[in-house]
């Protein structure tokens, strides 16, 4: 049913493909249906011109030149800021394609992801990492603290434990 990502190299601005920075950052990614259904999609479209022999093999990367070969990170983020202008998307001064990924992290956690799954997702290399960078996104919990502990002190004073 969900399709995986395999994160296994990272690209460089000279083209060239290097290991991640650490081994917590080679991972595979469960990926759910909508979008599995957009990747699909995308080597469809693909496929309209890359070789026979290009598409879709292990060393293809998703994001391509017509050639196959990977694209600069550089070259990715300066037409998705292209991209986003042409949107009308107004993106803040130092924001990114990268930013995506910051966002994405900071939503799973708002949404109540566990920090350990959010940075096996992420690849950090320890779930410290991850609160240390996104701490600031998880509101509430103290009140949420605060609210578990008048509950167990509420059970505590029914049983007779608690005055």
């Amino acid at each position: 049913i969900y399709g995986v990502i395999r994160v296994i190299h990272s690209a460089t601005n000279d083209k060239t493909l290097k290991a991640p920075k650490t081994k917590k950052s080679m991972r595979t990614i469960v990926m759910g249906e909508e979008l599995k259904h957009a990747i699909q999609g995308f080597y469809e479209w693909q496929a309209t011109f890359l070789s026979e022999k290009q598409r879709k093999s292990d060393s293809t990367p998703l994001c391509c030149d017509a050639a196959g070969a990977i694209l600069r990170p550089r070259y990715m983020s300066e037409q998705f800021k292209k991209l986003c202008k042409e949107s009308g998307i107004e993106l803040e001064k130092g924001k990114s394609i990268h930013t995506l990924r910051h966002t994405h992290v900071s939503e799973l956690l708002t949404a109540g992801a566990s920090v350990k799954a959010v940075q096996e997702r992420a690849g950090h290399a320890s779930a410290s990492t991850t609160l240390d960078y996104y701490a600031h996104v998880m509101p509430g919990e103290d009140a949420a603290i605060a609210a578990n502990f008048d509950g167990l002190a509420e059970r505590a004073r029914k049983a007779g434990e608690f005055r």
